[in-house]
């Protein structure tokens, strides 16, 4: 055969799927957190991906997130784009603030047990409020002045913070002298 044969050859033309992306979100430690995460999982298109969050951010993933909600939107190599839908990230609980204590009246000298009944395992500011502070977790007080004494337990974990306060009535006697006359 001198060249009036027939050419076969085979021809396979491929594209890529069509461009989708789905958002998966991690929640910030608390409300006042900025601590959440979100990301792109991308399919189909042609790499490489350009990925524009409405927060301002780029990349396939972003951190440093404060609760709320974030979109975004995928671009490939080819120009064609795709608005992935939004995605809330949430907020946790953040840490507690409670305690329990030995007595809510006492008297000068008396030690006063503080129980601390909230989150384990973060940092502690406790004032006890006669100008005496600690940062132990289970502190023991003893108050020198009479009075109403504000005692304020403030537990910190990370970027998030709580506070709860209980009063101790400090007393010079129990009372019984004025029983007695």
């Amino acid at each position: 055969n001198t060249g009036c044969g027939a050419l076969v050859s085979e021809v396979v033309v491929s594209a890529p799927g069509a461009l989708e992306g789905v958002a998966l979100a991690a929640p910030a430690s608390c409300a006042d957190a900025t601590d959440g995460t979100a990301e792109v999982m991308i399919m189909g298109g042609t790499a490489p991906y350009t990925v524009n969050w409405s927060n301002g951010s780029t990349g396939e993933q972003v951190s440093d997130l404060s609760a709320g909600t974030y979109s975004a939107a995928i671009t490939d190599a080819n120009g064609c784009s795709f608005a992935v839908p939004a995605v809330q990230v949430g907020a946790g609980a953040g840490p507690v603030a409670s305690f329990e204590v030995s007595a809510t009246e006492v008297l000068v000298g008396e030690e006063v047990l503080f129980f601390n009944t909230g989150t384990y395992h973060a940092d502690y500011a406790w004032s006890f409020g006669d100008g005496a502070t600690t940062e132990e977790a289970e502190p023991v007080h003893v108050y020198s002045t009479p009075g109403m004494h504000t005692v304020t337990l403030t537990t910190t974990e990370g970027e998030c913070v709580a506070t709860h306060s209980m009063d101790i009535l400090v007393s010079t006697s129990t009372g019984l002298d004025q029983l007695l006359d």
